[in-house]
């Protein structure tokens, strides 16, 4: 049996195939960019991580008296990482903000030699995530009411600024820490931790 078209019928035929075969073509270049551009997302993911892990990426550390000791007076010193990438050669400058105060002659007016006998200056070298790293003993003074430290640490991925304040209250440290990302304009806040007690002002906020 043989089938008869006419040719407005085999142009109708002609036409439907010929969309249908642009229509796959379409759909087959689609699929093909959609996975093109998954693999570049893919390649560069990749690429971010490993600049992360070779430079620390957006890890930070900060440091940190560990409360047993602080009762005594004689706490442990610890450098903290946070982030999921390797701080390599980090360095802190903790600065006695009270010594500090002490020893300018007048503010805005102050030696480099004043200057260096209110600071402690501890490498801190390669840190790994999830881990804590033990300084050694710290020594609070003896019949103080509160202490006020400025840390300072610069690392391989740039430098953040810590705001350590301790407070004695009914004979005990209670300690509240700040971390910022030093910044030119804003200092993006990147940790907070304050101890329960620990003293607040009329709005409820710590006075950094």
């Amino acid at each position: 049996m043989r089938l008869w078209f006419s040719p407005a019928t085999l142009a109708v035929i002609g036409a439907l195939i010929t969309a249908g075969a642009a229509w796959w073509a379409s759909h087959e270049q689609l699929s093909y960019e959609r996975q093109l551009r998954a693999k570049a997302e893919e390649i560069s993911a990749l690429n971010k991580t490993i600049a992360a892990t070779v430079t620390g990426g957006d890890s930070f550390c900060y440091l940190t008296l560990e409360a047993t000791g602080r009762a005594a007076g004689t706490p442990l010193l610890m450098a903290v990482l946070q982030g999921a990438y390797p701080l390599y050669d980090a360095s802190a400058r903790i600065t006695d903000l009270e010594l500090f105060d002490e020893l300018v002659v007048r503010p805005g007016i102050y030696t480099i030699e004043q200057i260096s006998k209110t600071e402690k200056i501890i490498p801190l070298g390669n840190l790994n995530p999830k881990h804590a790293v033990l300084l050694g003993q710290w020594t609070l003074p003896v019949g103080a009411q509160s202490k006020r430290y400025n840390i300072f640490v610069t690392a391989r991925n740039g430098s953040t600024t810590e705001f350590l304040r301790l407070r004695r209250i009914n004979g005990a440290w209670k300690m509240a820490v700040k971390v910022t990302r030093d910044a030119p304009t804003d200092p993006a806040t990147l940790y907070e931790n304050v101890d329960d007690g620990y003293p607040r002002n009329a709005q409820g906020q710590v006075d950094w």
